[in-house]
């Protein structure tokens, strides 16, 4: 069996409960494919980030309200406006958690009681799990891989160590096996266990369909680039003139890695790296036909011109592949880019 450290920068990623990794890792543990384990001090920081998450959505949620009052007057939105009590939302929260802690058979791992002075020796030599930079935001990291890897060398096993923490990555011990990708972990673990023919050829079934069904797939990518790219900020680094118009000339997408992320039966979850290539054209002034205005301060300009942009990267999407009894497999893009803005 896998003994699994889940990073609380995992769980933040899904949405603490709701995506469809954690969910197939909490399912893992609760059928005891893997063994999961929760450091108190982890158990401890996952309840201060779902109140600081609670706190800053009810903010939001309540500037939301503020700006959309108008809709009030109407029935089909008026719960929508209902008082929420961050109080009970955050025990409804942790009760969530502890619940899962049970369901999912985790075995939480008390603070260690000794050889705190290593964590110590780390700090002070500005070592990972720590920085130069506020190094008490870092102490719950380095007391969670200090406790794990104490309880590896007392047990005599190695752990798996599943975070997109780059501190975390960088630890460096021989009883813990580090992923800085767990979408590979769970993709290795989910391939393992599917031993069944029957689940193995869904598994080549459903990537095959995916691959056959690329045009209509791409259609939703495509709006949510477009979406993007219809920002100018996103170009202010290439180009310090101001922006009059942006035009798309090109946008490429190629699906390349697949990750296996959940499997239940007939329905099946990928999570495919994207790379996007795109072309656009900027139009902006044209410094050549310009001139400076001494009373007013500031240049003048009498035509534009075109400066092309090209760039690429790449973007996790998540793919549903239901599978019919006659094999016929029906797919849909469920989210993309972790259900989050294209950082600029």
């Amino acid at each position: 069996m896998d003994y699994v450290f889940i990073d609380t920068s995992v769980f933040e990623e899904n949405n603490f409960f709701e995506g469809a990794k954690i969910k197939e890792l909490l399912r893992l543990g609760e059928k005891e494919e893997i063994k999961i384990l929760l450091p108190q001090i982890t158990y401890r920081e996952l309840i201060n980030r779902i109140n600081n998450n609670v706190d800053n959505a009810l903010n939001s949620f309540k500037s939301f309200r503020d700006k959309a009052r108008i809709l009030r007057n109407h029935n089909s939105t008026k719960a929508h406006f209902n008082s929420i009590d961050p109080d009970k939302v955050k025990q409804d929260l942790k009760g969530e958690l502890d619940r899962i802690i049970i369901h999912s058979k985790i075995e939480i791992i008390d603070y260690p009681s000794l050889g705190i002075d290593k964590v110590f020796d780390k700090y002070f030599n500005n070592e990972f799990p720590f920085n130069k930079g506020e190094k008490k935001n870092e102490f719950p990291d380095a007391f969670s891989m200090h406790t794990i890897e104490n309880y590896c060398i007392e047990n005599k096993i190695t752990c798996t160590v599943l975070s997109k923490d780059k501190d975390l990555i960088n630890y460096k011990s021989q009883n813990l096996n580090i992923y800085n990708n767990y979408e590979e972990f769970l993709d290795f673990k989910l391939n393992e266990l599917a031993d069944a023919q029957k689940e193995k050829e869904n598994i080549a079934l459903a990537k095959l369909s995916i691959q056959q069904n690329y045009t209509d797939l791409i259609k939703p990518i495509y709006s949510f680039i477009e979406e993007y790219l219809d920002d100018e900020s996103i170009f202010w680094s290439d180009e310090y003139m101001e922006i009059h118009d942006i035009q798309i000339k090109e946008i490429n997408i190629d699906f390349d890695e697949f990750n296996l992320i959940s499997i239940d039966e007939d329905e099946i979850i990928f999570e495919v790296e994207t790379s996007i290539y795109y072309e656009v054209d900027l139009e902006i002034d044209d410094e050549e036909f310009s001139y400076y205005d001494e009373e007013d301060k500031e240049w003048i300009y009498y035509e534009t011109t075109t400066k092309r942009v090209k760039k690429s990267f790449s973007i996790p999407v998540e793919i549903l592949a239901q599978i019919a009894s006659d094999d016929t497999v029906y797919t849909e893009v469920t989210e993309i880019n972790n259900g989050k803005k294209i950082k600029k």
